[in-house]
């Protein structure tokens, strides 16, 4: 089936809206569906068509192809659903990580897979399959010279030897960064084109299909180089002397992806100018292609890195038009977590803090990113019309910009 294309979607919003507030030569009259109103800013809520009980199975792929690559994945799905359903294949934030537990028969689960949990469990309920991709460190024994090479060529393993950290060698900071930068991408194509395995494996209170036509590629902070490569953006590493030649990373090929989604979008490279940089230039993610696009910051939106956060911006402002939306937060309130919808890590909550006002900003980030996939992947009028109305606005009174292209 042919990727549907982003402008029939845009077409409707425009005729929502149209449709919704007729007097348009009024600049201040609000665009909003029905049931949406300003005195209530909760009735302004985006509710999916209908709500699941979420299940979760951990499993294993292996890519033959790179060397027998584990690539252990978490998947939530809404149990009882029927029919073909959307899959949503998301990428965790950081770098790699490693496995913390092994179940029966022998499946390993990473730190990875089980991060974003409100995220995937948010679109399970509403009718998703969620696939949490696990990131491995190549394995030692499995990492090539050419690998440790062009480590070198950008500076990774120099960097190990002068980041303080003794336990890290120059070959382990080959295998992390060899993990997280280039096989992201990769994982994410892998076990696009395994959903027939998976499905075979899946328990006995799943009882839909995958529909392979309708993959949604997400993730958060350091995933979301795996989101914006396969959505287009090609990915380069510069050479550091005396080497002439850096590392480039072409942008992934993934069939039947319909829409993209970025929590915390990963800064370009010349801005964050470190030995982790993503690797985008600015021709790069000037390819992002037309697809629809969600891309989820704000001003308080720190991550890791060390650059302006406005930065995180840039690749929405870089992408083709076509369904693009930027939920930005200007309060300074939604830190890095909570767009992300924050998690729980023993005990310490991070992102959705009662004493720091952030429950509701997570609940607004749950809402329209429903609302986004829902128009952009099931084409849901309710969906449409309440994406590209002003029921955002009012329901977060300001507090977090929505900004289209």
């Amino acid at each position: 089936m042919k990727i549907p294309s982003p402008r029939p979607l845009l077409a409707r919003f425009v005729l929502a809206a149209v449709v919704l507030c007729p007097n348009l030569a009024s600049a201040q009259a609000l665009q909003l569906p029905p049931g949406c109103q300003p005195a209530a800013p909760v009735t302004c809520s985006y509710l999916p068509a209908a709500a699941y009980s979420v299940g979760e199975v951990d499993r294993v792929l292996i890519d033959t192809g790179r060397n027998n690559h584990p690539i252990p994945v978490r998947i939530r799905y809404p149990i009882g659903a029927q029919g073909p359903l959307p899959v949503v294949i998301w990428s965790h934030g950081g770098a790699t990580t490693n496995i913390v537990n092994v179940i029966p028969p022998g499946i390993p689960v990473s730190r990875g897979q089980q991060s974003s949990e409100r995220r995937g469990r948010s679109f399970a309920a509403a009718g998703y399959v969620v696939v949490h991709v696990g990131r491995l460190a190549v394995d030692n024994a499995a990492l090539t010279a050419a690998q440790l090479l062009d480590c070198t060529r950008v500076g990774v393993t120099a960097a190990a030897l002068i980041d303080a950290d003794p336990a890290t060698t120059p070959r382990d900071a080959c295998r992390i960064w060899t993990g997280w930068h280039l096989y992201g991408p990769q994982n994410v194509a892998h076990v696009a084109d395994r959903l027939g395995v998976l499905r075979a494996l899946m328990p006995a209170d799943f009882s839909g299909s995958f529909d392979r036509e309708k993959l949604v590629i997400g993730g958060w902070s350091g995933g979301t180089q795996a989101v914006m490569n396969i959505a287009g953006a090609n990915q380069r590493w510069e050479p550091v002397g005396p080497f002439a030649n850096g590392v480039t990373l072409p942008a992934t090929a993934v069939p039947g992806v319909v829409a993209f989604f970025a929590d915390a979008p990963r800064r370009p490279g010349y801005i964050s100018g470190t030995s982790n940089n993503s690797g985008f230039q600015a021709a790069g993610l000037q390819r992002i292609d037309e697809r629809p696009f969600l891309f989820n910051s704000g001003s308080n939106d720190m991550g890791p890195d060390v650059a302006p956060t406005a930065a995180r911006g840039l690749p929405w402002l870089s992408a083709m038009p076509g369904g693009k939306v930027l939920a930005w937060d200007r309060t300074g309130i939604a830190n890095h977590a909570t767009v992300n919808l924050g998690n729980n890590d023993g005990g310490i909550e991070d992102g959705c803090r009662p004493a720091l006002n952030q429950v509701a900003h997570c609940l607004w980030y749950a809402d329209l990113g429903l609302a986004f996939l829902d128009a952009a992947v099931k084409q849901r009028p309710a969906a449409v019309a309440w994406i590209y109305s002003d029921a955002f606005k009012v329901l977060t009174g300001g507090a977090i910009e929505l900004h289209r292209r």
